[in-house]
Formats: C-alpha cells, structure tokens, sequence
C-alpha cells in the first residue's frame, strides 16, 4: 500500500512489489485482475531490469536529445510487450475490459510528478491509442522484445565508447 502514485506499477528487482493505493483496491474484481496481469507481466518479461538500465544510461546520456527520444520509444515499447503478455489468452470482450482499464488508470497518471512519471505508464495521447488498437486486433510485434534488447546494446555499446574515446584502446 502507498499513496505517492496514484498509478500502480512494480517496483524492484530482488524483491518486486506491486505498489498500489487503497482507492486502486475499491475498483471491481475485473479492474484489480486486468492490473495484476499487466503489472505481473511486467515482472516476467523482466521490464524491471530494462527499465533500470534505461535509466542508467539516460543518467549517463542525460544531454543527448536522441537518448532522450529513445528513452521514450523503448519504454513504449515496453508498455506495449506487457500488454501483449497480458492480454495473450484473453477473448474479445475481455481484451475490451483490458483496454478500459488503461484509459482509466492513465487519466490517474497523467496528474503525477516527474518522479512518480519516470516508473509510470509512458504514454501520450497518441500512443495510447495505438496500444487500445493492438489490443483490439491483437497486432503485436513479435519482434519488440528484441528491438528493445537491440535498442539497449546499442546505447549500451555507445556509452563505452564515448566514456573510453579518450583511451588508446579505441584510436
């Protein structure tokens, strides 16, 4: 229980904790159900850890505009592995119900600070509606957890070099 977001979300890596607020626990059975699959999903695809590399090397890169601009498309990107897991063995009816959850809790998030935000549901106007229409059709990228993977190394990759540009190793 806690009341600093008003948006849950999992936090941890060695021990993972749903956070969620006492107003959260007063929404129907199927609301509670739709934000514990999305949140466990999150935790199975490892998100967590990804999420704190991203950070890392947004901390790292913190002046360069296209790190910011990939910190945004990666966590996106993330959003968007969780609700393909989740939604997986859901039927029509039931992926609506999913997608209505979204809508509602992000009203929620959008009234948060910038701490809260950066674990938060990364989404704008525009991209919630491609998430509601992935939902719907169930048109999932099967390849967004290894563009993300991909998109990661890379920065991973290119922070060294920039940190060890000086040394002889990269002349």
């Amino acid at each position: 229980m806690q009341d600093y977001k008003k948006v849950p979300s999992i936090f941890g890596i060695f021990n993972p904790a749903i956070l969620i607020t006492e107003d959260t626990l007063r929404e129907n059975d199927s609301t509670l159900k739709y934000i514990f699959l999305h949140e466990l999903s999150h935790y199975k695809r490892l998100d967590l850890v990804f999420n704190y590399i991203l950070v890392l090397v947004l901390s790292i890169h913190w002046f360069n505009p296209v790190v910011w601009v990939l910190f945004n498309k990666v966590r996106q990107d993330i959003e968007l592995g969780a609700d393909e897991l989740a939604t997986k063995r859901l039927d029509k009816n039931q992926r609506k119900e999913y997608g209505m959850t979204l809508i509602n809790l992000i009203k929620n998030c959008t009234k948060e600070n910038y701490t809260a935000s950066i674990l938060c549901i990364s989404d704008n106007e525009k991209n919630l509606e491609r998430r509601i229409l992935m939902i719907k059709y169930k048109i999932f990228s099967i390849f967004s957890k290894g563009k993300t993977v991909a998109v990661l190394c890379d920065r991973f990759l290119y922070s060294f070099k920039i940190y060890f540009s000086g040394s002889r190793y990269f002349q």
